[in-house]
């Protein structure tokens, strides 16, 4: 079963700067597809660079991997009868 889903997501900055980041929630355990556009220009120009690029993020990319050392043995236990 495939599903596809499209968003479009539009951002402008007042002042120039070489970098913008944009906050990307795809839906949970399953494979996305990123095609972003990236339209460049001056203030004052009529015309626009536009740059393209597509990106798989993998099926589980919205998980963090943790160290298992970092956490700390539990106090206390339960036990199931």
């Amino acid at each position: 079963m495939c599903v596809c889903v499209c968003v479009c997501v539009c951002v402008t900055t007042q002042n120039p700067s070489p970098q913008l980041s944009v906050a990307l929630k795809p839906l949970k355990d399953v494979s996305v597809v990123l095609m972003v556009k990236a339209l460049v220009g001056t203030k004052t120009s009529t015309a626009y660079h536009i740059f393209e690029l597509e990106l798989e993020l993998p099926k589980f990319a919205m998980y963090a991997l943790t160290d298992v050392r970092s956490h700390a043995e539990p106090a206390s236990s339960v036990t199931f009868m």
